[in-house]
């Protein structure tokens, strides 16, 4: 999944640090997040407002927001936020909101961006891995898979 760092620098046309908050949620403002931007429901997400872009979405960026987050912002589906991402303010619309499985440690993100939403932008990409048997040595010979497919 790729990965880059932003901050939220407004919404609604307001900026972040005038924004009114929740006290459970006002660290979000606080600094960079993790962003990520996917034409795929990400694993252990469901949407309970709005509608997902799909795949071949090419349209203005969207956004979809983590519910509790967008309700202590008190930000709707329509809403604009604006995130600062290396240095450039760029600016999407909540598509919908979702309800993220933080216990599952899977990898998920406040913030899921629609695929066009960075378009050229560098960005690196983040893997995790569950195993029902681990082993040590399995988990070195996928490690090495991993990193000799990334490296070409």
């Amino acid at each position: 999944m790729p990965i880059l760092r932003g901050r939220i620098v407004a919404a609604r046309g307001v900026k972040a640090e005038d924004l009114e908050a929740s006290t459970d949620t006002e660290w979000v403002l606080q600094s960079d997040r993790g962003l990520t931007y996917t034409g795929d429901i990400p694993r252990g997400s469901k949407i309970v407002e709005g509608e997902w872009w799909g795949a071949d979405y090419d349209g203005p960026p969207r956004v979809s927001m983590e519910k509790k987050i967008a309700d202590g912002l008190k930000l709707k589906i329509g809403d604009e936020i604006v995130v600062n991402v290396l240095g450039r303010d760029i600016p999407a619309t909540i598509g919908n909101l979702r309800n993220v499985d933080w216990q599952s440690l899977g990898i998920n993100f406040v913030l899921v961006f629609s695929p066009n939403a960075f378009k050229g932008a560098p960005h690196t990409h983040i893997a995790t891995l569950t195993e029902n048997h681990p082993d040590p040595a399995g988990d070195a010979r996928i490690i090495k898979s991993v990193a000799d497919a990334f490296r070409r």
